[in-house]
């Protein structure tokens, strides 16, 4: 991956991007969900734990374009993009606590 072409992403790429890993991630649960009803569980597993990290993927991706361009420019793109173990973290927050009103961020930091 070419982390300084990310840098320089216009958002719109970056939205396009996160957009399009959670497309993946959905398209990687499906698929785990039809090789699991064919009794084909280690494979459905290991692609349902691919949908977790592209879900993490996603939402670095739009973390990254909701930045400021001058924090952009200094965050750490590569622990955010090719490191599995933060991708899986991410995903697995984002699988707990979804999207909504009061946000993320404060679900965060009222769960037990």
């Amino acid at each position: 991956m070419d982390l300084a072409a990310v840098k320089d992403a216009p958002v719109r790429e970056l939205a396009r991007g996160a957009v399009a890993a959670a497309r993946n991630a959905r398209g990687l649960v499906q698929d785990a969900e039809l090789l699991s009803g064919a009794g084909r569980r280690a494979r459905a597993y290991s692609l349902a734990g691919l949908a977790v990290e592209e879900v993490g993927k996603a939402g670095s991706l739009a973390t990254l374009a909701a930045m400021p361009e001058n924090l952009r420019a200094r965050a750490p793109l590569g622990r955010m993009l090719e490191w599995h173990q933060l991708k899986l973290v991410t995903g697995h927050l984002i699988a707990a606590m979804p999207f909504s009103a009061p946000g993320v961020p404060a679900k965060f930091v009222t769960t037990p």
